[in-house]
């Protein structure tokens, strides 16, 4: 057994989902902080078409998944629906451990990743994970050993779409707290299911942690999330970092009885990094540039529970931090919200924003848009709906569902 070569794939610890750069994902951006019924159509192309990808895999077998190559030749798995298309690729861009061997030691060798091609809406990152080998040197076969990670990455995905169906079909949608317990087993199973083993070759990948945390797999685990949680309400929030710098970003507050997923725990900050370079394999996202963003839903607890909560970046160099509070009423009224470049404290921020002597007037407002500007930064918010129902951006089916796009940029690359 000691020739054997082993590969593990571990999710990546920064926040994966990443946009490739195109002029018509940035016009779309742009308008989209028009509020209104832009911002449903901005988060509904990118969603629903995930959702319909998840769909397709759950309910179809293995002759929906055609094989390529990307333009390394390196082996690619992929699902095309009309012009869409979900791509398993694997970029490996250290050879010397496989080369020369690493003994029992794992090394990283580079990632494997999960993009979403949508046409018209550009080339999405949704899920990263770290690859590391250990095991003698070798020199021939390596294209085998790529494919091989695409294989598990596929196995994965696959048994994850699979077991929530097959959940779904004999129970009822649970509350936040049980839905994130089941779908943390949901995850464990799948990843149990996802390995190949022979007198050759390991190849594993790890699970997750909890369904929806910080990693490489955060967006397809928060896709089981969200069909698995029974909310009267539900906000969802995307942030774009359209700078030249990385920004530390996270809830740093949260009012109300709400639950929430986001790129950290609260309290906690998470990188989001500059406009840069995607970790695919060149070729897999057009133009080979991205805008790096983060994810976050809230979920309210119970039927007239509303939603609260405060989002921070962190000061760095020039950049002097800011912070986003969001009120979203459970029962029926407008939703109000606030944006401010400034460092203070997030619990305080709340306070000014919703003070809780009545009849003080906080700094909440009531409106679709706001933005500040500080030297060369902009950062604007853009809502949905001010209150009532609306079509949820992962099926249409109609409920209370909001959606808040939040965009940081510094000049560099124009929204237009």
């Amino acid at each position: 057994m000691a020739s054997k070569s082993r590969i593990s794939l571990k999710p990546s610890v920064g926040v994966p989902t990443a946009a490739g750069i195109q002029s018509n994902f940035l016009q779309q951006l742009g308008s989209a902080l028009q509020g209104g019924t832009s911002v449903y159509n901005f988060f509904s192309s990118y969603h629903q078409t995930v959702q319909t990808f998840f769909d397709t895999i759950a309910t179809g077998d293995d002759t929906i998944w055609l094989d390529g190559v990307d333009e390394k030749g390196n082996p690619v798995s992929y699902v095309q629906i009309g012009n869409n298309f979900l791509t398993l690729s694997t970029n490996i861009t250290n050879l010397d451990p496989i080369i020369n061997g690493t003994g029992a030691d794992y090394e990283p060798v580079g990632v494997a990743t999960v993009t979403v091609a949508i046409s018209n809406f550009t080339t999405h990152v949704v899920a990263v994970h770290d690859v590391f080998y250990a095991g003698i040197g070798i020199s021939a076969g390596i294209e085998a050993l790529f494919g091989s990670v695409v294989q598990v990455v596929r196995e994965y995905v696959v048994d994850l779409s699979k077991y929530v169906t097959a959940y779904l079909v004999d129970n009822p949608l649970q509350p936040p707290t049980q839905a994130e317990e089941v779908g943390d087993n949901i995850d464990i199973q799948a990843v149990e299911g996802a390995e190949i083993e022979t007198t050759t070759l390991s190849v594993d990948i790890s699970a997750a942690g909890v369904a929806g945390a910080v990693g490489g797999a955060a967006l397809i685990l928060l896709m089981v999330l969200l069909q698995l949680t029974m909310v009267d309400v539900r906000d969802y929030v995307q942030f774009y970092n359209v700078t030249s710098q990385d920004i530390q970003f996270g809830i740093g507050y949260l009012w109300g009885n709400c639950s929430c997923n986001g790129p950290a725990p609260v309290g906690q900050t998470a990188t989001i990094k500059a406009v840069g370079s995607p970790p695919t394999a060149p070729g897999i996202v057009p133009d080979d540039t991205v805008i790096n963003y983060a994810l976050i839903t809230m979920d309210n607890a119970g039927s007239g529970d509303s939603i609260g909560y405060v989002l921070e970046a962190t000061p760095s160099d020039d950049f002097p931090g800011f912070r986003v509070a969001v009120y979203v009423a459970g029962d029926g009224n407008d939703t109000s919200l606030y944006l401010a470049f400034t460092n203070d404290d997030c619990n305080d921020f709340w306070q000014q924003f919703n003070p809780p002597q009545q009849g003080v007037p906080g700094t909440g407002q009531t409106t679709l848009t706001m933005q500040a500007s500080y030297g060369d930064y902009t950062l604007a918010i853009a809502l949905n709906q001010l209150k009532g129902q609306s079509p949820s951006p992962l099926d249409a089916t109609m409920g209370y569902n909001f959606e808040h796009l939040i965009v940081l940029t510094d000049g560099t690359i124009p929204l237009s």
